[in-house]
C-alpha cells in the first residue's frame, strides 16, 4: 500500500531528479511517500537512455535503480544504523522498448526484522530486487540489490 507523498517527500524527490547523478540516469522519481517505504520511478526510452539497437541502455536501467533502497532504508533505520551498498546484479530478460517503471518498497515488518537481526548478529547483508517493467508490466529487467547493514559505533572522546 503506497502512502501519499509529503510536502517533505516531495522536496527530496525534487532534490534527487535534479541532482546530476541522478539526471544522467534519465530516470525520474515520481512518487516518494511521506514514511519513505515507497519510492516509484520511470525511466523513458529516449535519445540518452537507447543503446545502438534501439531498445532501453542496460547502464540506464542499472544505474537508475542503484541506492534507492540504501537511502530508504537509512531514512527508515534511523541515524543510529549504517547501510553500504555490498552488491548489485542486473539480469536483461527482455529488450526495453519503451518507458520502464521501478517501485520500491519497505514495510514496517521488514523494518523490524532488521533492527532484530542487526541486534542479534551485529551485521546483515539484505537483498532486494527491484523489477523494471514497461506500461503492460512486462519484465525487461531485474536488479538484485544487496544492502549491508549495522549499527554504527559510537566513538570515544
Amino acid at each position: 500500500m503506497s502512502v501519499a507523498e509529503s510536502l517533505k517527500s516531495k522536496l527530496i524527490r525534487y532534490a534527487v531528479n535534479v541532482t546530476p547523478v541522478f539526471r544522467a540516469t534519465g530516470a525520474w522519481i515520481t512518487h516518494v511517500s511521506a514514511d519513505m517505504r515507497t519510492v516509484k520511478l520511470k525511466l523513458p526510452l529516449k535519445l540518452k537512455t537507447k543503446n545502438p539497437l534501439g531498445t532501453m541502455c542496460g547502464g540506464n536501467m542499472y544505474s537508475a535503480v542503484h541506492g534507492i533502497y540504501l537511502v530508504m532504508l537509512m531514512k527508515n533505520l534511523g541515524k543510529e544504523y549504517a547501510c553500504v551498498d555490498r552488491l548489485s546484479i542486473i539480469k536483461f530478460l527482455k529488450p526495453g522498448k519503451s518507458t520502464l517503471f521501478a517501485k520500491f518498497e519497505l514495510t514496517q515488518m521488514e523494518i523490524d526484522q532488521i533492527k532484530a537481526l542487526v541486534e542479534k548478529n551485529g551485521k546483515i547483508d539484505r537483498e532486494y530486487i527491484v523489477k523494471l517493467e514497461n506500461s503492460n508490466e512486462v519484465v525487461c529487467g531485474e536488479v538484485t540489490c544487496t544492502v549491508n547493514i549495522r549499527k554504527k559505533r559510537i566513538e570515544q572522546k
